[in-house]
């Protein structure tokens, strides 16, 4: 594994809850289903969490003061969370999330471009400082691990807690990587835009 500080609680990952949590709470339901036999996943938002400015799927808001608890997960039994289950192997997932990573770079089209650009890390040191204290900064990595150690639901925390600007949007981008667990492996990524607001 290759993720660092990653709290599992009852079968649910949490990552960067070692920090002070800030303003108000809101959670983040992202559905992940897979499109064809390898490729494209595609986010699914509830109602009130998605961008505001040149929406695309799975594009999310985190409101001013608001701290974001995001929980990506693939459809299925919530008993079912792993490839492996070795006290009942009759109850485990079809895929599993192997990776998420994060970027501050938009690949076209600047700040509302609908992705990102994941080369080289991160270009400045806000998302890590003020969001996702986790994130590896030279390589823009939050979570990565095997097949085998894959979960079919994954919570992380956005702290959004950037000094407040007046009309001024952070805006980053996550890829996340589905697994198939059944060899030969095929895997799915989509990589959308979060627009942090910051802390008053």
């Amino acid at each position: 594994m290759k993720h660092s500080l990653i709290i599992a609680i009852a079968g649910v990952v949490l990552v960067g809850m070692t920090n002070t949590v800030l303003g108000a709470v809101k959670d983040y339901d992202v559905m992940l289903t897979t499109q064809g036999p390898s490729g494209t996943l595609k986010a699914h938002l509830g109602f009130g969490q998605s961008c505001a400015v040149n929406w695309h799927d799975g594009c999310m808001n985190f409101d001013v003061n608001t701290v974001g608890i995001i929980t990506f997960y693939l459809p299925g039994p919530p008993d079912r969370l792993t490839c492996v289950n070795p006290v009942d192997p009759g109850k485990v997932a079809k895929k599993v999330i192997t990776k998420i990573e994060l970027t501050d770079k938009p690949l076209d089209g600047g700040a509302t471009a609908p992705k990102g650009d994941f080369k080289g890390g991160l270009a400045d040191t806000w998302l890590k400082k003020y969001a996702f204290p986790q994130v590896d900064q030279a390589t823009g990595v939050l979570y990565d691990v095997d097949v085998n150690d894959g979960l079919a639901r994954i919570t992380l925390v956005n702290l959004n807690s950037h000094p407040f600007q007046s009309s001024v949007t952070k805006p980053f981008w996550y890829r996340v990587t589905v697994t198939d667990c059944e060899p030969p492996h095929n895997t799915w990524e989509t990589d959308p835009r979060g627009d942090n607001k910051g802390l008053n």
